[in-house]
């Protein structure tokens, strides 16, 4: 089952690239791969131990396809994160500051709202 589903799990991860920076991404995938593989022998053993499964195919196959999910779902977090912080640091400091002071003008009047309410 290794040698079928190997190749194609070889295949789709490669397609995926998260940053410009060859070094960066073969970093960040190597870390997604990593990660992907321990809990997906994690899971298998616990099922193995559980003996919710048995035999080699049916544990190589539960194997590569939570480890393909896992990496998708890393993979797309990741990226995610990587556009949330490029959005920040896109938005100059004086919007933030103006923000952060309206931000902290509705907490003052919420929370004097809210003592007036207590004080009646």
């Amino acid at each position: 089952m290794k040698l079928i589903l190997k190749p194609i799990y070889e295949f789709v991860t490669d397609q995926y690239a998260i940053c410009d920076n060859i070094i960066y991404n073969y970093i960040v995938i190597g870390i997604i791969l990593i990660i992907s593989f321990i809990v997906a022998w994690n899971l298998v053993g616990k099922l193995y131990d559980s003996r919710m499964i048995s035999g080699s195919n049916s544990g190589s196959l539960i194997h590569w396809i939570v480890r393909l999910i896992v990496f998708l779902v890393l993979f797309y977090l990741v990226m995610l994160l990587i556009w949330a912080i490029k959005f920040i640091m896109s938005i100059q400091w004086w919007i933030w500051l103006i923000s952060g002071f309206i931000i902290v003008v509705i907490l003052v009047i919420i929370v004097m709202n809210k003592s007036r309410n207590k004080i009646k």
